[in-house]
């Protein structure tokens, strides 16, 4: 007990508030942290289709919908390089927004795909540009795997 009091009485008033103001800081940036992660979530939120810069007058569509939810469903008007008239669902998985404290470093994770392209897509995937009807995000797990989409219009 005695301890205690002795470490207490060599607390100066400056001490203390070096450590309320340290908390502080901490837990204010917590917060904007939190705050900018749901901006940037709510952002991404929609239907994107991807642009295939390989080839842009390609008739291949391939649409990623990030769902309130937290859903990624990814849907194709082709199979196995095979057109199709419509739209299938390939893959139905799960997406949130992370971010760092050291850096403006916005990462998008993909997880829980299980239909066939789990190790192409699921990963943490950097997102390199964000704007209101541009996304470009790249994997660099799977060897700089990019994608490039524009904002689907209703």
């Amino acid at each position: 007990m005695y301890i205690w009091s002795i470490n207490f009485n060599v607390m100066n008033k400056q001490n203390i508030q070096t450590y309320i103001l340290l908390f502080s800081t901490v837990i204010i940036s917590f917060f904007l942290s939190s705050c900018n992660k749901e901006r940037v979530a709510h952002k991404i939120e929609g239907s994107w289709d991807k642009v295939w810069v390989e080839d842009l007058k390609t008739t291949s569509k391939e649409r990623w919908i990030f769902k309130s939810d937290n859903t990624l469903i990814i849907m194709r008007n082709f199979y196995n390089a095979t057109p199709m008239d419509y739209m299938d669902t390939i893959e139905v998985g799960r997406w949130k927004v992370d971010m760092k404290f050291d850096k403006n470093h916005r990462r998008l994770d993909i997880y829980d795909l299980k239909d066939g392209n789990v190790d192409y897509y699921n990963g943490e995937w950097d997102i390199i540009n964000l704007k209101e009807d541009e996304l470009f995000i790249v994997n660099k797990e799977v060897g700089r795997l990019f994608r490039e989409f524009t904002r689907q219009k209703s």
